[in-house]
């Protein structure tokens, strides 16, 4: 579980025990958490700070921290969901965001080690939550902040993550909502 504060905390908790592990402080406002399938690695999206890290839950200790970058007249992105790619630890996917602009979506990139991959999908109407599919290759993604309420497919390769398609509220009601997570 994430404990807000400055600096935030991480406290691991047994699923079957209910036993509290040791804090592991992170960064300034964690957030969102993601986890690697391999359970290496535990993310933590900081909104105190505007960026990511990394815990390597082995040693319970935080590691890599990487800004998610900025647009130069709105200011930097923030985590509004990641997700780990299957089967690669050290890459995420981020859904970002703005704080205080509406909408707020900024698009979605893919980094790893805290290298951002070079091809992210445009900001504005987009994916605010994403999902992968088993496959590292194929990422959903659904606009739960305008009617829009899009649903995506995206395609994430070594340049970065791109767009397939989309299915909106107007071709029919497949999912629809704000607020709504996939």
């Amino acid at each position: 579980t994430s404990v807000p504060g400055n600096p935030g905390s991480i406290t691991p908790i047994d699923p079957v025990t209910g036993t509290l592990g040791p804090v592991i402080s992170v960064g300034n406002g964690p957030v969102k958490l993601a986890i690697s399938d391999n359970r290496q690695f535990l993310y933590v999206g900081l909104d105190g700070e505007a960026s990511v890290q990394r815990i390597d839950l082995a040693t319970q200790t935080a590691g890599l921290k990487f800004s998610l970058g900025s647009d130069p007249s709105i200011g930097p992105f923030f985590v509004e969901d990641m997700e780990v790619l299957p089967g690669s630890p050290q890459s995420i996917a981020v859904s970002r965001k703005y704080n205080n602009v509406s909408p707020r979506h900024a698009g979605v990139a893919v980094y790893d080690n805290g290298v951002q991959r070079l091809a992210t999908t445009l900001g504005h109407t987009g994916s605010n939550v994403i999902e992968f599919s088993a496959l590292s290759s194929r990422l959903y993604g659904y606009n739960q902040e305008t009617t829009e309420f899009g649903y995506r497919r995206m395609t994430v390769d070594a340049s970065g993550v791109t767009v397939l398609d989309v299915f909106d509220s107007f071709m029919g009601d497949l999912i629809s909502g704000f607020g709504v997570d996939i």
